[in-house]
């Protein structure tokens, strides 16, 4: 799909789960791109740089319509993240690394556990979860707006 067609979806969808898009080779495809923004000085150090070819993606272009979002997870390797937000408003949930959302079945590579692709979307754990959930027990949550970073620490802090 090309970006005009899928800007087109985002303003015509109405989809319960709409397509959410995730490309960790923006800067490849529209080197442009990188020269728009700075990263935060708090994420400068590169600890990735030292792998060289073996770096795993560490870097996406996002782009959702209302209601897009991605299920639970862990970022890859416990690793912090931030996340600009340029338009619309972005609500997050947090538990801490080593919790598992309540419903949410973990599956385990060996290495670290992950949430299931078999578990409930985004959406019908925020509509049939959380609603049971007693106060102690809910995310930590909060609504981005345009034109902010959130940044979630690694799980040493």
């Amino acid at each position: 799909m090309t970006l005009p067609a899928y800007v087109d979806y985002m303003a015509r969808q109405a989809d319960e789960e709409p397509l959410y898009v995730f490309d960790a080779t923006f800067t490849e495809a529209a080197p442009g791109i990188r020269k728009l923004y700075d990263v935060p000085h708090v994420f400068t150090k590169d600890y990735y740089a030292e792998l060289g070819a073996a770096r795993p993606n560490f870097r996406w272009l996002v782009l959702g319509p209302a209601r897009a979002g991605a299920s639970w997870h862990v970022d890859p390797a416990l690793t912090s993240a931030w996340n600009a937000l340029l338009s619309g408003h972005k609500r997050w949930a947090l538990y801490p690394p080593h919790v598992a959302p309540p419903g949410v079945p973990l599956d385990d590579d060996g290495e670290e556990a992950h949430t299931s692709d078999d578990g409930l979307t985004s959406l019908q754990w925020f509509l049939e979860v959380y609603p049971t959930l007693p106060p102690g027990i809910r995310p930590i949550e909060f609504v981005q707006n345009p034109g902010t970073v959130a940044a979630a620490a690694a799980a040493g802090g």
